[in-house]
């Protein structure tokens, strides 16, 4: 059993898990280096996504967590093509990489360095974002945790906190 931790925040979370949102990023796109789209060196529209091929999470982790790949081909009007999936987003960089195809990544991701892979932002209205939280059980009893936790609330809400639940 896991009592508190810093994760992505999923869309559905099981009763008794308290989350205090702290940080949002931008979704922005990962491309081979030689892919067309990535020699712009400017944002990229969801309509020019139309034809490309995608690497994504499994499904299971694109169940718990925003359907990127999904919401940026709703703003373009298409349907995605999966070509690749992965269970995480370091695999989908390095399938990215190798010329799958190409994939939509939260911004932090550009602190990853792989070769042959170049990022670029999304211009559209309302670009999806990933938000990072802590989450914890409401019902945690161990001094230890409960301090983890109040130190966290704190911070988070000292820095304007996005959303506080549980």
């Amino acid at each position: 059993e896991l009592d508190a931790g810093f994760a992505l925040e999923p869309t559905q979370y099981p009763s008794g898990l308290g989350v205090l949102s702290f940080s949002r990023s931008p979704v922005i796109l990962a491309l081979p280096a030689n892919h067309a789209l990535a020699r712009k060196n400017s944002a990229i529209s969801p309509q020019a996504l139309a034809e490309e091929r995608f690497v994504s999470t499994s499904i299971g982790y694109d169940l718990a967590f925003t359907r990127h790949v999904e919401a940026i081909a709703k703003a373009g009007g298409f349907t995605p093509k999966i070509a690749k999936r992965a269970e995480d987003l370091t695999t989908v960089l390095a399938y990215v990489s190798l010329g799958y195809g190409i994939a939509a990544v939260s911004q932090d991701m550009t602190n990853c360095q792989v070769p042959n892979v170049v990022f670029r932002k999304i211009v559209a209205r309302n670009v999806p974002e990933v938000m990072f939280s802590f989450m914890y059980r409401t019902k945690e009893s161990a001094p230890a945790v409960r301090a983890l936790i109040e130190t966290v609330r704190d911070q988070a809400l000292k820095t304007g906190a996005l959303k506080r639940a549980g």
